[in-house]
């Protein structure tokens, strides 16, 4: 495993801790800086939780087009549902003993503008806890994106979901934080 895949996995999860321990992760949106920690706010009872959304770090782009991506990473925090390919996914996990789903991230990978509005990629990530690893668990091999439309009215629709390495429901090489 190359060492941008696995800083962006470990980027990726210390943002999602903040769901795991009862606190939400949530885009400033006075800033295209990232992300600030909100303590003390609960998940949601209705067992959606919080979807925490950034710009993967490593991109190379112009400060205009960052801006696009920030601005699509905190239209998709808080998206709350979960489309039933995550969880088919991550079925090697999802529901397995010695596991729990704590909740989701994602980093926007790619915009694309289109005469609606934008269409966005996300890496998803899983916030996971398993008896193994501990309430930490990291999943290193996770290559599963999805894909929305963000209108131009700010309403969001799933599109679909890609896996360019066809590893839905495998099981995944983890590690604790």
């Amino acid at each position: 495993m190359s060492k941008f895949k696995i800083v962006s996995v470990l980027f990726a999860s210390a943002l999602m801790l903040t769901v795991a321990f009862g606190q939400v992760a949530k885009m400033d949106k006075n800033s295209t800086q990232g992300f600030t920690a909100m303590a003390n706010v609960p998940p949601p009872d209705d067992g959606n939780r919080i979807f925490p959304v950034g710009v993967e770090y490593s991109l190379q782009l112009d400060p205009a087009t960052q801006t696009l991506y920030a601005q699509m990473a905190s239209t998709l925090t808080g998206y709350p549902n979960v489309p039933p390919d995550r969880t088919n996914y991550y079925s090697s996990v999802v529901g397995q003993a010695g596991y729990s789903i704590n909740g989701w991230g994602g980093l926007v990978s790619n915009v694309q503008p289109n005469c609606y509005g934008n269409l966005v990629t996300v890496q998803v990530f899983v916030n996971l806890s398993s008896d193994t690893w501990g309430p930490a668990t990291i999943v290193l091999s996770s290559y599963y994106f999805e894909q929305f439309q963000v209108n131009n009215d700010n309403t969001i629709n799933y599109l679909g979901f890609l896996d360019p390495n066809a590893t839905t429901g495998q099981q995944f090489e983890m590690c604790g934080l």
